[in-house]
C-alpha cells in the first residue's frame, strides 16, 4: 500500500506533539489554537491512511464504509484549510473577538462538509496507484481553494496586525500544502497532501509555536514579550491574578555588579519555580514579574521571600551577625511592587503605567521598599497620569502661559523686575495649579520642555515691548532641580535668546539646591557658560534648605531671595528676625542683592525697606499677572 509518505508525516507530527506537550507553556489561547490545528491535521493524515487501506481492501468491506472513510478524509482537507484561516486570525483579534469572528468560517466549513458527503465519489486503482476522483473530489478542491483565497486576503489586508513570524509560518504552511495539492491534482500517483500537512505543522512549530520561543534562556524563565501576551489574555478573559514585580537596584551601589545582579535573579527564579501555580517572567533591566493565582498565594510567597533572601532588609538583623549565624547571601536593595488584583486596573496598559509611575517614584531609594497597589495609590497615579496628558496637550496646543509677579526695587522706588511664573490654561479656560503639575512634570521628564517654553515666552515678551519705557531691568526665570542637571541647559537657553535677539543681560535664572554632587557640577559648568554671555543667577528660597550657605560660597550667584516663610517668620519669631537681619548684612557684605518674597502687608513692606532689602515681592503689590495685565500694571505704576 502507498502509505509511506503518510506514515512519515504522522511520525513527524507525533514528535512535534510530544515536544509541544513536554515543554513548559504559558497557557495562552494561541497555544490551544496550535494544538487544535496539530491534532486535526493528525486526524486528517490518519483518515488519509485509513482511506487508502479501505480502497486497497474495498472488496472485503461494505461500499458505504468505503465511501465514508474516503469522504471523511477529503472533508478533513477542507477543515485543514479552515484551520489555516483561523490560525492567522489569532493576531487580529482578542480571544473573545477571535471566537466570535471564526463562527462564520466554522459554519461555512460545516456546510461544505455536508455537501461533500452528499456528492458521489469514484476510485481509481492501478497496481500501487490509488486515488479518488469525481464530483466529491472536485468540490473538495473548490472548498479548499475558497479557504485558501480567504486566508491570503486576510494576511494581506491585516498584515500590520499579524505578527511577522505568524505571517511567515502561515505562508510556509499554506505554500507546502498548496504545492502538494497541485502536484497530486496533476499527478494522482503522488499522494503528498498528508505529508505536506505534517511539514507545514513542523514549519509552524519551528518558526512560531515552539514554547521555547517564550523563554529567556539566560535566566530560565519566560521573557517580557511572553508577559505582555499573558497579561493581555488575562485582561481579555477578566481573570483575577496577583502579581509581584521586583526590581534589583544596583545603580546606587558600586559593590553590586551586573553579573552579581544576574546571579541574584537566577537564585530568585529557581526559588520561585519551586512554588506551585506560579509563572515567572524576566522583565526589562534587573526585574522579575511573578504571577500568582490569587492574593493569598502571593502574600504567603512574599513572606517566605523576605525570610529567605531579605531577612536583614525587613527584620533588622545586622549583616555581620546574619552571615555568621546562617550564611545567607546578602541580596541588594530591591523595590517590590505588589498588585493584589490585576482587575483593579482597566487593562494591561494601565497596569504598565502604574508600574512605571511607582518605579520612577521609588527607584532611587537606597533601601528595599514595598509598594502595595491599592485604590488610594491608583487614584493618585491616575490623577498624575491625567495631569501628564494635560501638560502634553497644553504644550501641543500652546496653552502654556507665563504670568509675571512684579518686583519692587527699593532704591529706585519703582518696579524694575518680575518673576516669570508658569501657568497652564485648561481647555475650559481655568488654570491648572503649578503645585499640581510641576512635581508631575519633574517626575515624568516634561519639566525640560516646560522650562524651555517659559524661556521662549519670556524672550517673546522682552522683544515685543519697550523695556526702557516699562522700566524693566531684568526678569527672573526659575530653573527646576531637574533642569539644573541638564548638560545642554546653557546651549539650549542661549539658542533661544539668540533666536529672539534678546540680550542675556535681561535674564536672571533662579536656582535651588540640586540633589546630587554630579548635578551640582553640571549646573556650575552651565552657570559659568551663561554668565560669560551676560546672564545672572540668584539663589531661590533661601532659608528653606540645609545647604544654602554652601551654595552661596560655591555657586557664582549675584543675589538671593528670602523664602516667603522666612519673611513671615521675621515678624513672628525673634530668632527668625535675627537670622534674617544677619542674612541681609551677609548678602550686602558679599555684594549680592537680596529679594524679600511673600510681603503682603504695609507694615511688612516698611520694615523690609528699613532693613535695606534691595527688592520686595509679594501680594502687597500684586499677585502674578498675565502679560497684558502686567504691562498695564507697570504703565500705571511707573506713570504714578
Amino acid at each position: 500500500m502507498p502509505i509511506h509518505n503518510q506514515l512519515c508525516g504522522m511520525a513527524v507530527m507525533i514528535v512535534i506533539l510530544y515536544m509541544f506537550l513536554y515543554q513548559k507553556r504559558i497557557g495562552l489561547y494561541t497555544e490551544m489554537v496550535f494544538l487544535r490545528t496539530l491534532v486535526i491535521t493528525m486526524i486528517c493524515v490518519t483518515l488519509d491512511i485509513l482511506s487508502i487501506v479501505a480502497i486497497w481492501n474495498r472488496e472485503q468491506i461494505p461500499g458505504w464504509l468505503l465511501d465514508l472513510s474516503c469522504k471523511s478524509y477529503v472533508v478533513g482537507l477542507v477543515w485543514v484549510g479552515y484551520l489555516a484561516l483561523t490560525y492567522v486570525m489569532t493576531d487580529m483579534y482578542s480571544e473573545q473577538e477571535y471566537y466570535r469572528s471564526t463562527r462564520g468560517a466554522t459554519i461555512i466549513a460545516a456546510l461544505e462538509s455536508v455537501v461533500i458527503y452528499c456528492l458521489p465519489i469514484a476510485y481509481h486503482v492501478d497496481g500501487n496507484v490509488i486515488y479518488t476522483e469525481g464530483p466529491c473530489i472536485l468540490m473538495t478542491y473548490l472548498c479548499a481553494m475558497i479557504f485558501l483565497v480567504w486566508t491570503i486576503v486576510m494576511i494581506v489586508r491585516h498584515r500590520r496586525q499579524i505578527e511577522f513570524k505568524r505571517r511567515l509560518a502561515a505562508i510556509a504552511w499554506i505554500g507546502m500544502w498548496v504545492t502538494a495539492a497541485l502536484v497530486q491534482f496533476f499527478n494522482n500517483q503522488l499522494l503528498l497532501v498528508g505529508f505536506a500537512g505534517s511539514l507545514g505543522m513542523m514549519a509552524l512549530y519551528c518558526i512560531l509555536e515552539n514554547p521555547e520561543n517564550n523563554v529567556d534562556h539566560k535566566f530560565g524563565c519566560f521573557h517580557t514579550h511572553a508577559l505582555n501576551a499573558y497579561l493581555e489574555q488575562c485582561y481579555g478573559r477578566k481573570e483575577r491574578k496577583s502579581i509581584l514585580i521586583l526590581s534589583i537596584n544596583n545603580r546606587l551601589r558600586r559593590d553590586v555588579s551586573i553579573e552579581s545582579s544576574d546571579e541574584y535573579l537566577r537564585k530568585l527564579i529557581r526559588w520561585f519555580h519551586t512554588l506551585p501555580d506560579v509563572k515567572v517572567f524576566k522583565n526589562i533591566d534587573r526585574e522579575l514579574a511573578i504571577v500568582f493565582p490569587d492574593m493569598t498565594a502571593m502574600s504567603h510567597a512574599f513572606s517566605k521571600l523576605q525570610e529567605t533572601f531579605y531577612y536583614d532588609h525587613f527584620y533588622n538583623l545586622a549583616r555581620g551577625d546574619r552571615a555568621v549565624n546562617d550564611g545567607r547571601d546578602v541580596f541588594p536593595e530591591t523595590l517590590f511592587i505588589l498588585f493584589p488584583d490585576t482587575q483593579l486596573m482597566a487593562d494591561m496598559d494601565e497596569m504598565m503605567m502604574v508600574h512605571q509611575a511607582l518605579y520612577a517614584e521609588h527607584c532611587n531609594r537606597v533601601d528595599s521598599f514595598v509598594c502595595y497597589v491599592n485604590d488610594a495609590a491608583l487614584k493618585k497615579i491616575r490623577s498624575e497620569n491625567q495631569i501628564v496628558k494635560e501638560i502634553k496637550d497644553a504644550l501641543a496646543e500652546d496653552r502654556v502661559e507665563v504670568f509675571f509677579q512684579p518686583i519692587y526695587e527699593v532704591k529706585q522706588d519703582r518696579f524694575s523686575s518680575a518673576e516669570a511664573l508658569i501657568r497652564i490654561r485648561k481647555k475650559d479656560g481655568s488654570l491648572l495649579s503649578p503645585g499640581l503639575f510641576i512635581p508631575v512634570a519633574e517626575m515624568n521628564g516634561l519639566i525640560e520642555r516646560l522650562g524651555e517654553r517659559v524661556m521662549e515666552k519670556v524672550c517673546m515678551f522682552l522683544k515685543s515691548h519697550d523695556l526702557e519705557a516699562l522700566g524693566i531691568h531684568y526678569l527672573e526665570v526659575n530653573l527646576s532641580v531637574v533642569q539644573c542637571g541638564q548638560r545642554n541647559l546653557a546651549d539650549r537657553y542661549l539658542e533661544i535668546m539668540r533666536r529672539h535677539e534678546i540680550d542675556p543681560y535681561y535674564i536672571n535664572l533662579e536656582i535651588t539646591e540640586t540633589g546630587t554632587t554630579q548635578s551640582k557640577k553640571t549646573l556650575l559648568a552651565n552657570m559659568n557658560r551663561l554668565i560669560r554671555e551676560g546672564v545672572s543667577f540668584s539663589l531661590d528660597d533661601f532659608g528653606n534648605g540645609q545647604s544654602n550657605l554652601d551654595y552661596m560660597i560655591d555657586m557664582p550667584v549675584a543675589g538671593m531671595k528670602l523664602d516667603m516663610n522666612m519673611t513671615r517668620a521675621y515678624f513672628e519669631d525673634l530668632k527668625a528676625k535675627m537670622v534674617v537681619q544677619s542674612t541681609i548684612r551677609m548678602a550686602h557684605d558679599l555684594d549680592m542683592f537680596l529679594v524679600a518674597e511673600g510681603v503682603e502687608e504695609k507694615e511688612q513692606f516698611e520694615e523690609m525697606v528699613e532693613q535695606k532689602v534691595d527688592y520686595i515681592q509679594g501680594y502687597y503689590f500684586s499677585k502674578p499677572l498675565p502679560e497684558n495685565d502686567y504691562v498695564a500694571f507697570l504703565q500705571s505704576r511707573q506713570a504714578g
